[in-house]
């Protein structure tokens, strides 16, 4: 528990694609711990330096920034600017590492266990694992896809879909 009430900056996006289920326990829990939460659109024309210095958050937190893989750039520069105004939670950097999948890589290479992952570069050669590694089923996703947005799960029967849909998102 910190010693103080915080005004806690949630990021989010101005339209979600579904509702929140989250939103109502998070609200709940932080306020119960003495907290104010404040939802921030990241898209929000009005949330530049003076709009988000305007609110007085204590901090930021990623939250729901479901359209961030729409416009990364944009994202990414409002997420700096946003850090140059208050604390944000994630530093820019490590935001900037996460917004393409293939941090993934990097995790294994250091040997923290990931789900297998192979990155496909945008006009690279797609090709699937080898039949031995698709046994228990493959999920399919864009590199730079929030959450589930755009990933589809293939069983091992279902080889030649989930080829064509690799070969479809690294057209």
């Amino acid at each position: 528990m910190y010693a103080r009430a915080m005004r806690i900056g949630l990021i989010t996006c101005g339209e979600l694609p579904e509702p929140d289920p989250d939103a109502a326990i998070l609200d709940e829990g932080l306020r119960a711990a003495g907290h104010e939460p404040v939802m921030v659109a990241w898209d929000d024309p009005s949330m530049d330096a003076a709009g988000v210095r305007a609110l007085k958050l204590d901090v930021l937190a990623l939250r729901s920034c479901w359209n961030y893989p729409e416009r990364p750039d944009a994202f990414l520069a409002w997420v700096r600017m946003a850090h140059g105004v208050t604390r944000v939670v994630n530093e820019p950097d490590v935001v900037a590492w996460n917004v393409h999948k293939g941090y993934l890589l990097e995790l294994a290479a250091g040997g923290v266990p990931v789900v297998a992952t192979r990155v496909v570069g945008r006009g690279g050669e797609a090709a699937l694992p080898e039949d031995g590694e698709f046994d228990g089923g493959l999920v399919v996703k864009p590199a730079g896809g929030a959450g589930a947005v755009g990933a589809r799960r293939f069983g091992a029967e279902e080889r030649d879909g989930a080829l064509a849909y690799l070969r479809a998102l690294s057209a």
